[in-house]
Protein backbone atom coordinates (compact mmCIF):
# COMPACT_ATOMS: atom_id res chain seq x y z
CA UNK A 1 0.00 0.00 0.00
CA UNK A 2 2.71 2.26 0.91
CA UNK A 3 4.71 1.83 -1.90
CA UNK A 4 1.98 2.27 -4.65
CA UNK A 5 0.86 5.25 -2.86
CA UNK A 6 4.46 6.68 -2.93
CA UNK A 7 4.63 6.21 -6.96
CA UNK A 8 0.90 8.13 -7.00
CA UNK A 9 2.18 10.65 -5.00
CA UNK A 10 5.33 10.81 -7.13
CA UNK A 11 3.49 11.19 -10.55
CA UNK A 12 0.92 13.68 -9.12
CA UNK A 13 2.88 15.59 -6.91
CA UNK A 14 3.73 18.74 -9.36
CA UNK A 15 -0.52 18.94 -9.74
CA UNK A 16 -0.91 18.48 -6.16
CA UNK A 17 1.43 21.11 -5.06
CA UNK A 18 0.01 23.23 -7.51
CA UNK A 19 -3.24 23.07 -6.21
CA UNK A 20 -2.44 23.16 -2.63
CA UNK A 21 -0.30 26.16 -3.10
CA UNK A 22 -3.64 27.93 -4.54
CA UNK A 23 -5.46 27.01 -0.80
CA UNK A 24 -4.38 29.39 1.68
CA UNK A 25 -5.61 29.65 5.27
CA UNK A 26 -3.06 30.36 6.78
CA UNK A 27 -4.52 33.62 8.60
CA UNK A 28 -7.43 31.80 10.05
CA UNK A 29 -4.74 29.50 11.68
CA UNK A 30 -4.93 31.71 14.86
CA UNK A 31 -8.87 31.03 15.35
CA UNK A 32 -7.85 27.61 15.89
CA UNK A 33 -9.13 27.03 19.97
CA UNK A 34 -8.04 23.52 20.28
CA UNK A 35 -4.45 21.79 20.63
CA UNK A 36 -2.82 20.79 17.61
CA UNK A 37 0.02 18.25 16.58
CA UNK A 38 1.46 18.32 13.06
CA UNK A 39 3.26 14.76 12.52
CA UNK A 40 5.99 14.87 9.87
CA UNK A 41 8.13 11.80 9.33
CA UNK A 42 11.80 12.39 9.21
CA UNK A 43 12.05 10.82 5.31
CA UNK A 44 8.59 12.57 3.47
CA UNK A 45 8.98 13.83 0.19
CA UNK A 46 5.79 15.13 -0.08
CA UNK A 47 5.15 17.26 2.70
CA UNK A 48 7.66 20.31 3.02
CA UNK A 49 8.89 20.80 7.01
CA UNK A 50 8.52 24.61 6.34
CA UNK A 51 4.82 23.79 5.55
CA UNK A 52 4.39 22.13 8.57
CA UNK A 53 6.07 24.66 10.69
CA UNK A 54 3.98 27.32 9.39
CA UNK A 55 0.72 25.65 10.56
CA UNK A 56 1.93 25.05 14.29
CA UNK A 57 3.77 28.18 14.26
CA UNK A 58 0.00 30.09 13.54
CA UNK A 59 -1.98 27.73 15.77
CA UNK A 60 -1.99 29.22 19.29
CA UNK A 61 -1.44 25.93 20.74
CA UNK A 62 0.56 24.16 17.87
CA UNK A 63 3.12 21.27 18.75
CA UNK A 64 5.67 20.37 16.10
CA UNK A 65 6.82 17.19 15.64
CA UNK A 66 8.99 14.99 13.57
CA UNK A 67 9.39 11.68 13.62
CA UNK A 68 12.82 10.11 13.05
CA UNK A 69 13.04 7.64 10.65
CA UNK A 70 9.46 7.62 8.95
CA UNK A 71 8.20 8.57 6.08
CA UNK A 72 4.74 10.34 4.77
CA UNK A 73 2.60 7.72 6.63
CA UNK A 74 3.90 7.62 9.66
CA UNK A 75 0.65 5.75 11.36
CA UNK A 76 1.11 3.33 8.44
CA UNK A 77 4.23 2.36 8.79
CA UNK A 78 4.58 1.66 12.36
CA UNK A 79 0.97 2.45 13.82
CA UNK A 80 2.50 0.86 17.02
CA UNK A 81 3.09 4.78 17.91
CA UNK A 82 -0.26 5.66 17.74
CA UNK A 83 -1.26 3.09 20.57
CA UNK A 84 -1.28 3.94 24.08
Amino acid sequence: IVDGATICARQNKAFVLKALREVRGVDKLKDIKHPVTVLLGEHDVLVPKAGCLEITTGVPNGTFVEVKGYGHCVNVENPELFVD
